[in-house]
């Protein structure tokens, strides 16, 4: 029988292979729109790669809230609440990322074959895609998906520290590729003519999204240093309180930077501040309520209902 503590890694592990996917994608969307073949496309292309990055930014909120339930919901405890709760999300997060990919795969076939050709190449990687990520593991479904696990005190309770601290720590793996992606973009975007000639407001925009980003690369990467020059690789409670910090922390920077480029790209996009304030006030709300407030809502609800379940237990 498996442990709910092995069970979980595995999870935040197939969570970082879904997150380094979307990065590549999510990477390119940024930096398409500064690149000079980018102005050349037809006005419909441009409403294409604004839906596409919509949904792209859709499946990497979602993807992100693993670790941020995790921690926020369940403060790192492993159960079964958990393991539905990933298994359900990651289930979803491959939708938008499918849409994504295929209006993404719409532009450039459009543009190396003819529109109709790239539509039809669109829709065929789409449903192959929806076929081998849905239909066939829905067939091969199990009737009793957690029997492997053992059903013991494991079950939504705390893990060993030294096994807290690596999921930890593996979360910090997951929301990096993110970070890695914007903060790359952010740099090399820079160095174009299409920066250029942007406003000095949406370049002083664009700066800080930059820090916000450094912001949270420097907090993904504290917790390795300190465990490394401050506690000399021994585990302790305090480095997993700090690196949990880290992780809420480095969320935060990350929404406040993908905003902030959001508003950046769709101003460059539309040409107008109007759609930008409205793509990047929606984006925003949404990251802040699915990355901090349904965790901190789901966290009172648990821990109601738990200490309900054992004011029973001591009554009987």
């Amino acid at each position: 029988m498996v442990k709910f503590k092995e069970v979980t890694k595995i999870v935040l592990d197939e969570n970082r292979m879904l997150v380094l996917a979307a990065q590549v994608l999510l990477g390119f969307a940024f930096q398409a729109v500064f690149q000079p073949g980018f102005a050349r496309l037809p006005p419909d292309e441009h409403l294409v790669h604004f839906v596409a990055f919509v949904f792209l930014v859709a499946a990497f909120a979602i993807l992100l809230m693993i670790p941020a339930f995790h921690l926020g919901a369940w403060n790192g405890r492993d159960g079964r609440r958990f393991l539905h709760f990933a298994t359900v999300t990651l289930g979803w997060a491959l939708l938008p990322f499918t849409i994504a990919l295929g209006l993404e795969i719409q532009i450039v076939a459009g543009k190396i074959l003819n529109p109709a050709a790239g539509a039809l190449l669109a829709v065929a990687v789409v449903l192959l895609c929806l076929l081998a990520w849905y239909v066939y593991p829905l067939m091969r479904a199990r009737k009793t998906p957690h029997e492997h696990l053992q059903n013991d005190e494991m079950n939504n309770q705390l893990p060993p520290l030294k096994d807290r601290i690596n999921q930890v720590l593996t979360e910090c793996r997951v929301v990096l590729p993110g970070t890695q992606a914007l903060l790359g973009f952010q740099f090399i975007a820079c160095l174009t003519d299409a920066f250029d000639k942007l406003p000095k407001g949406l370049q002083v925009v664009h700066l800080g999204a930059l820090l916000a980003i450094v912001g949270s690369a420097l907090s993904l990467m504290l917790p390795a240093a300190f465990h490394r020059i401050g506690e000399h690789g021994r585990d302790s409670e305090e480095l997993h309180a700090l690196a949990s910090r880290c992780l809420l922390a480095a969320l935060g920077f990350l929404a406040a930077g993908l905003t902030l480029d959001l508003f950046v790209v769709s101003a460059q996009i539309w040409n107008a501040h109007m759609p930008a304030f409205l793509s990047a006030g929606v984006t925003l709300l949404l990251l802040v309520t699915v990355w901090f407030i349904l965790p901190a809502i789901f966290r009172a609800r648990f821990q109601t209902a738990d200490h309900a379940r054992g004011n029973e237990s001591s009554v009987q």
